[in-house]
């Protein structure tokens, strides 16, 4: 799978005070494979994106969330 290498800030849907940063895997309408999530595989909805951290199985990430908002990213870093 292709990963983007550019990093997003945005708010934790966890705690909407603390920034977060993980990579973007997946963008709307990609199928993945996910690691934990409800769904083994899942289609990212229109205006969402799937993010992962570095820490496989120990990040709070869209395997734990599931897809995001466009809505909360914030800057490109």
């Amino acid at each position: 799978m292709d990963c983007i290498i550019l990093s997003f800030n945005f708010r934790s849907p966890k705690n909407p005070e603390q920034k977060i940063i993980k990579r973007v895997i997946a963008l709307e309408g990609d199928i993945i494979r996910t690691m934990g999530y409800r769904n083994r595989f899942i289609k990212i909805p229109n205006g969402h994106l799937w993010i992962e951290g570095d820490h496989h199985g120990h990040s709070f990430d869209s395997n734990a969330f599931g897809p995001v908002s466009l809505f909360f990213f914030s800057s490109v870093c």
